[in-house]
């Protein structure tokens, strides 16, 4: 099931304050059976992209202007009710910290079974049932899915919040940092969990992360975002090998390589700029290294390269 995204900004007001633009005219499309990788260093728009496309932001948010097209239908049209009935049972999202996010009074079975009640109505017994098999899925042992919140370890948490989200086999899964603060080894089971369910369904996923490796691990393309904009997209080999814009290989140049030996890791300098303001050129311009004097005058568009690949700078413009 393809979901596009067409020319989405998005603004945070702030009292007596001009607003932040999160996002600047964002355009990706999701193909359906595709794991995406979006990434980028915090506060570049990836989480605030992925809220807009549930359409979960929060009461100072306002998308400007653009489209969220899926099953032919853009979701920024619909009423709050027909949005609903599409919310987690078509497109559903693992939050960030979402494993603190249960009730601390209710079961985490009942929890699930309350879900499956309301989008399915099915009654208690059945909703619980389907639950208790969820939780077992993702690797819950049986004798415990009837615990509560406070009686599971981190790691269970966040696999019953990846449970919660795959309860109905949405079309589309968005998982922002699905694995952060949780240690290798179960980051590294969450992980295989969720490309199994995605072969399984042949469902879209859209994995959020600022962690590359990972990202390159189980995606078939990245999108790069920053400062709110989508600056580069390819298949995963392409990106990794050959990224195209000079912030995704920064980015790329930032990781620990076990053949590097004792050599000092390249570090990206500068901040991200301030996205109340408005720029007249490249937003990454301060930052890059191969800026030239055009960067500050004008901003780059999205360019296609050969082999399908997309970027958003200007030493790129004129390749054939």
């Amino acid at each position: 099931m393809t979901l596009e995204v067409r020319d989405l900004s998005l603004e945070y007001a702030r009292p007596g304050l001009d607003p932040v633009r999160a996002l600047n005219r964002v355009r990706l499309t999701v193909a359906g059976d595709e794991i995406l990788g979006l990434v980028g260093e915090s506060g570049c728009g990836k989480s605030s992209l992925a809220y807009s496309i549930l359409r979960v932001l929060p009461l100072n948010g306002r998308i400007t202007e653009g489209q969220i097209i899926f099953e032919n239908r853009d979701l920024l049209s619909l009423s709050d009710h027909r949005m609903r009935n599409i919310r987690w049972a078509r497109i559903a999202m693992v939050f960030q910290s979402s494993m603190n996010s249960f009730s601390p009074v209710h079961r985490i079975v009942d929890q699930l079974a309350a879900v499956h009640s309301v989008h399915l109505g099915s009654d208690k017994r059945e909703a619980r049932r389907v639950a208790e098999r969820a939780l077992v899925r993702v690797g819950i042992p049986p004798d415990r899915v009837r615990c509560y919140p406070h009686e599971f370890s981190g790691g269970m948490r966040q696999r019953a919040a990846i449970a919660l989200a795959m309860l109905l086999d949405p079309q589309v899964l968005i998982a922002d940092e699905p694995t952060t603060a949780l240690d290798v080894v179960v980051q590294d089971q969450i992980l295989k969990m969720i490309e199994s369910w995605q072969r399984e369904n042949r469902s879209t996923v859209i994995f959020v992360s600022h962690d590359v490796t990972v990202v390159a691990e189980m995606c078939h393309r990245i999108a790069v975002m920053y400062a709110g904009e989508l600056v580069e997209l390819a298949d995963t080999d392409l990106v990794v090998t050959h990224p195209m814009h000079p912030y995704t290989d920064a980015l790329l140049k930032c990781l620990p390589r076990v053949r590097r030996g004792a050599e000092r890791l390249v570090t990206l300098p500068g901040i991200p700029p301030d996205l109340s303001q408005r720029y007249d050129g490249c937003l990454f311009q301060p930052r890059c290294p191969l800026a030239f004097g055009e960067c500050a005058t004008t901003k780059p568009d999205l360019y296609e390269l050969p082999r399908g690949q997309l970027t958003r700078c200007l030493l790129r413009r004129a390749q054939p």
